[in-house]
């Protein structure tokens, strides 16, 4: 299982090579129009997001997967142990894009 919480763990190359496939799917979409069939992300949010929230959603949407989003207020989340709740969460999604308050949220989910 892969995670990108920050790039220190990326080589040069390895982040060349993501800004690459980016420019790819950007010049030619209707390539890449179902990459992502049949994957599911679960989008969590602990802070507010616009951006955010729209740039995932509408890029998995546009790659051919389904998205989920919920506020962290009104999941378990907010009341249960993260590490069970991304047990839980992970055995129905293939990805769990979060964007929390505190760095040490965002740990415990690894």
């Amino acid at each position: 299982m892969k995670h990108l919480i920050n790039f220190e763990s990326y080589t040069v190359e390895m982040i060349e090579q993501i800004i690459n496939r980016a420019i790819r799917i950007k010049n030619d979409p209707i390539k890449y129009a179902n990459i992502l069939h049949g994957k599911k992300m679960y989008m969590l949010f602990q802070k507010t997001s616009t951006r955010t929230a729209l740039s995932f959603g509408v890029g998995m949407h546009d790659l051919g997967g389904a998205f989920f989003s919920q506020n962290w207020q009104d999941s378990n989340f907010a009341v249960a142990d993260i590490c069970d709740e991304v047990r839980y969460v992970g055995r129905n999604v293939d990805i769990i894009m979060a964007r929390l308050k505190e760095h040490q949220d965002i740990t415990e989910m690894v």
